[in-house]
């Protein structure tokens, strides 16, 4: 297969390789170690229909171009023990919240219609927590650690991020693998070509800290009583991959006050009253509003977050 781009396919069709443009991935020095092991490889639980042929080429970093990827397709049962290893790593993961993942929704919702990503490990190097949570099936060779879903919408080629699970819940701080979730979605989204990626998400989970850093951070509603948290917020990223580095580096993003001003609101991620206040401003077109990353990432999760509009 021609080009630089990778993929073992196991069950499903290839996905044509092309150079994507940016600096080579040895050159991201601030990429956790166990990025280039082996053992960890990004996947994708696809059908064939839906496969990337062009993966990654209107993103500008290619920290996944030299990575070789797993290709599953999951309506062949040879490739069954897989996602079901995903949906066991899934469903312990949102147990205590109440949100496991049904597998009817893991069908109808995720894999006919959009993408399944993430990363495995190869079953020999697997931590005995994660053998002991997960259960993999005997024969087995990939175990699922992480798992991304983002599925297509019918308006201007919008996503919607479905789920987000990392195994390093489980795992003891000294053995997590740092960034996984991170880069689990961020390899979904430079597979997919995604540009416009929305999701939601509770105002005190630490999740935003994650879901802030893939691009500008626009709010959609503040306060959403049809989720099963009422206290929930739906966001849109307009994904920029060329700040994905600044989750690792910590660095500001001096360019987000070039494009945005205080709008002199501010809304209490810990008050329902807040919540409402802004989401009734929201549906009275006094929006867009946007979150700053740079705040988020610094400040506590229940302290007050100001709302920035486009200057």
């Amino acid at each position: 297969m021609k080009g630089s781009r990778k993929s073992v396919i196991l069950g499903g069709s290839s996905a044509s390789m092309t150079k994507n443009q940016g600096d080579s991935m040895a050159k991201a020095k601030f990429l956790p170690d166990w990025f280039t092991r082996n053992d960890i490889k990004p996947y994708v639980y696809i059908r064939n229909e839906n496969s990337s042929y062009t993966p990654g080429v209107t993103h500008p970093v290619d920290w996944f171009n030299e990575k070789e990827h797993l290709q599953f397709e999951p309506t062949l049962l040879k490739n069954l023990d897989f996602g079901e290893a995903i949906l066991s790593l899934e469903g312990n993961a949102f147990e205590e919240s109440a949100m496991p993942m049904p597998k009817w929704v893991f069908y109808d919702c995720a894999i006919m219609p959009g993408i399944v990503s993430g990363f495995a490990m190869k079953r020999s190097s697997l931590p005995e927590e994660l053998e002991q949570l997960i259960k993999p099936a005997p024969g087995l060779k990939w175990v699922p650690i992480s798992c991304f879903i983002a599925i297509p919408t019918a308006f201007d080629g919008q996503w919607i991020a479905h789920n987000l699970t990392s195994a390093n819940k489980f795992l003891k701080r000294e053995d997590r693998l740092k960034g996984l979730g991170y880069l689990s979605k961020a390899f979904g989204l430079w597979y997919a070509n995604i540009k416009k990626l929305c999701g939601v998400t509770q105002w005190t989970s630490p999740a935003i800290k994650l879901h802030s850093c893939y691009g500008d951070f626009e709010l959609i509603t503040a306060y959403t009583p049809i989720h099963t948290h009422k206290n929930t917020f739906t966001y849109k990223s307009w994904v920029d991959s060329r700040k994905w580095f600044r989750f690792f580096t910590k660095e500001d993003a001096p360019e987000f006050h070039s494009f945005h001003v205080d709008s002199g609101l501010e809304i209490d991620p810990t008050s329902t009253e807040s919540m409402k206040d802004i989401h009734i401003k929201l549906e009275a077109g006094n929006g867009p509003f946007f979150l700053s990353e740079d705040q988020i990432r610094k400040q506590k999760l229940d302290e007050a977050l100001k709302l920035y509009m486009l200057r």
